[in-house]
């Protein structure tokens, strides 16, 4: 990419951002962003071919990297200029709407906290009693055995009101985790974070991991 061409991408750029202004045109930003990503297949052509073989190609490439980060720093710096109105109404309205909404939320777990932990007692009254009933010596009737003692099953169900307000219940299995030195190695995660603090901490070996060396870059544009 000749000097040429930067001079005159740095000129639309500059132009295109004033072009947004502060009120949203739909047709002439649709017309800048198709400027746009012309001028993008032009860069993603030429940086293609390039091979960074030596000093002159590892130049041009960082040359070709920098200017891709300026445009679209320009490019996104466009796309928040024509959405900052909005973007102010809208927190100016969550400012008001959420905190209601957040209140209502927590009256619903609240009341859904509370007729879940009357189920689960219902659910362990039921199970306590099928464990018995499965103890039980099966009931005869006329010489003929015809089963153990049924168990009513209350925790499932559904709840009607005298309202359009319902609900509905179901047993669920879910895992609690009791002793983590168990828990084969599959279903744990590793991490990250306190990984990289340790090592910028100065930390350089950690059981079951390789310390290895590579090469990081800054672009600047």
């Amino acid at each position: 990419m000749s000097e040429n061409k930067f001079q005159v991408a740095e000129k639309e750029i500059t132009k295109a951002i004033k072009s947004v202004g502060k009120t949203f045109d739909t047709k002439a930003f649709i017309a800048l962003m198709e400027k746009f990503e012309a001028k993008v297949e032009e860069i993603k052509a030429e940086a293609k071919e390039i091979r960074v073989r030596g000093a002159e190609s590892e130049k041009k490439a960082v040359k070709i990297g920098g200017f891709a980060k300026a445009l679209g720093k320009v490019v996104d710096a466009a796309r928040m200029s024509a959405k900052r109105p909005y973007l102010d109404f809208n927190q100016q309205l969550d400012g008001m709407v959420m905190p209601i909404v957040k209140t209502l939320k927590a009256i619903e777990a609240d009341q859904k906290s509370k007729c879940k932990k009357y189920r689960k007692e219902l659910l362990d009254k039921q199970r306590a009693a099928e464990a018995e009933a499965a103890k039980a010596p099966p009931i005869e009737f006329a010489g003929l055995k015809v089963g153990r003692p049924k168990v009513v099953k209350e925790a499932a169900g559904t709840v009607a009101t005298d309202t359009s307000a319902g609900a509905s219940y179901r047993t669920v299995k879910t895992f609690t985790l009791v002793d983590i030195k168990k828990v084969p190695a599959e279903y744990l995660m590793v991490d990250w974070k306190k990984v990289k603090q340790a090592q910028k901490d100065g930390i350089t070996a950690i059981p079951g991991f390789e310390l290895t060396e590579d090469i990081d870059m800054t672009m600047k544009s």
